[in-house]
């Protein structure tokens, strides 16, 4: 089984729009235990390192993606260790793909452009 057919999750096709207030992020049951794992890390508003550039840039060279990133969550935003395409290392919540990821405990995306509830998504339009 490759990488890619393991990743078999989906995001409900038929769904509302980003502009829907339903649709920004909200607190996680076990919010608080994440956001302690994740400071534990030291690992927020740090320099990028070139270890986790590799992998970035292998993920953007095995899937043919214009766009890769490690990210982090925190309570205000998505930031950015390390990323291939993008030219900010933070984004909003409410703009976030990964945040849905957090909500819903998988995510993916086939076609942005096909999918109702991102193709009208920032990211999306922007790119």
């Amino acid at each position: 089984m490759s990488l890619a057919s393991s990743l078999s999750w989906s995001v409900p096709h038929q769904a509302h729009s980003m502009d829907d207030n339903s649709a920004r992020f909200t607190r996680l049951k076990d919010e608080d235990a994440r956001l302690t794992e994740l400071r534990s890390l030291d690992l927020l508003d740090t320099c990028q390192e070139e270890h986790f550039d590799r992998y970035t840039r292998l993920v953007s060279q095995v899937f043919n993606a214009p766009i890769a990133v490690i990210s982090l969550i925190d309570e205000n935003r998505q930031w950015l260790k390390s990323s291939i395409g993008m030219e900010n290392r933070e984004i909003s919540l409410e703009h976030s793909f990964c945040v849905h990821a957090l909500k819903h405990g998988y995510l993916e995306v086939s076609d942005t452009l096909t999918n109702d509830f991102f193709r009208h998504h920032k990211a999306v339009t922007s790119y």
